[in-house]
């Protein structure tokens, strides 16, 4: 009897260790774990926007701050939309993921003067942003690490105005793509088992992009389309939040 006591008291402690806290969660980064992040959820920008249209060129310069908001392409940043992601570490520390968001703005006004009505239906503005990427998650202690990342991001926008009068209806269209280099250097932060903060600097490098303008029915002389080259580079510092299963 004596002799299986150390026996039963080896097979206990295994059992323990197996259920026990650490052993059902080995930390942050590793082989096969599923992370799935708010990513840009908060920060500060800065950028500028080049646009060529033949021997003309506009350079724009702009700051923009979000806090769990959308800048308006256009308006304020380009790349700094919240954004959803999605990760899997086929072994431990390398991340494969893509990010994806999506946003919708519609306007309408509606004027009547001296018996004469006029609609303005919008701007309509959609959009949507793709960024296939890879990473590389390195823990230092349990709760603080790093994980930079590395992608494209493909960003499109379109965007409608439609004026109707007595007099008839014009409708005037754009639509905006952007090709960028995203390089992310995440500071991650996880204070409890599977839930994490990241922080770090941003930035998106301008590859490519074109922005057209169509209006079907053009004035006297006009053009029904116009399409005019740009680039749009970003850095800030940017903020999210991620849950590994």
């Amino acid at each position: 009897m004596n002799a299986r006591t150390p026996s039963i008291a080896a097979i206990v402690m295994v059992v323990l260790g197996l259920c026990s806290p650490v052993a059902a969660d080995a930390g942050f980064a590793q082989r096969g774990q599923f992370v799935v992040s708010g990513d840009r959820l908060f920060g500060v920008v800065r950028g500028h926007t080049q646009e060529t249209n033949g021997n003309e060129q506009t350079v724009t310069n702009y700051t923009g701050v979000s806090l769990l908001a959308s800048p308006l392409s256009q308006v304020a940043s380009h790349f700094a939309s919240p954004r959803i992601a999605f990760d899997y570490l086929p072994i431990n520390g390398l991340t494969l993921g893509l990010s994806a968001g999506y946003f919708n703005v519609a306007l309408g006004l509606r004027d009547s003067f001296q018996g004469r009505s006029m609609s303005i239906d919008g701007p309509s503005v959609s959009g949507f942003m793709l960024v296939p990427r890879v990473g590389y998650a390195y823990m230092l202690t349990r709760s603080v690490g790093i994980w930079p990342r590395a992608g494209l991001t493909y960003l499109h926008v379109s965007e409608t105005l439609s004026n109707s009068a007595l007099n008839g209806t014009s409708t005037l269209k754009v639509s905006l793509n952007e090709l960028a280099l995203t390089l992310e250097a995440a500071l991650a932060l996880v204070p409890i088992e599977h839930v994490g903060f990241w922080i770090g600097p941003v930035l998106d490098v301008g590859l490519s992009g074109n922005q057209t303008q169509t209006q079907p029915s053009p004035a006297v002389g006009g053009s029904p389309s116009n399409e005019t080259k740009t680039r749009t580079t970003e850095y800030g510092l940017q903020a999210g939040i991620f849950v590994y299963l």
